[in-house]
Formats: structure tokens, sequence, C-alpha cells
């Protein structure tokens, strides 16, 4: 297989512009309740889960009998 040799860079109208990917959050709950801010992102996710309920964006239901939940 042949690869490009070329070397991509942004256009230079982005010159002046920094992209942040990782800004340091956890990316799913399990390294959320690890972290040693562990409080804070609870206070967040609850604020999060009473907003979803307050905007009635989504209900909890039952899983079907057949399903089985994961972690």
């Amino acid at each position: 297989m042949r690869r490009s040799r070329c070397v991509s860079k942004a256009p230079s109208k982005f010159a002046n512009y920094v992209m942040l990917l990782d800004a340091g959050e956890p990316s799913c709950y399990n390294e959320a309740i690890s972290a040693h801010d562990y409080g804070k992102w609870k206070q967040v996710m609850q604020k999060e889960l009473d907003n979803i309920y307050k905007n009635e964006t989504w209900d909890l239901v039952p899983l079907p009998k057949v399903t089985k939940a994961s972690v």
C-alpha cells in the first residue's frame, strides 16, 4: 500500500486559532466517578438529568424482560 507523504496542515485563515481537543473531561461515566473531583461531576450529571426530566426529553421506562442492562 502506498501512502501519501504530504503533510496536512490547517488553512492559513486558521493560523490564529487554537483547537482544543481534550479539555481533560471524562469521556464516560466510569471515568467521571473515578476522577479526583467526582463530587463536582456528580453535581453536573444530576443537574443535566434534572433538566432532561424537566424538559421531558425522555422518559425512564422498564427494560423489556428479554433485555439485559449493560454497565
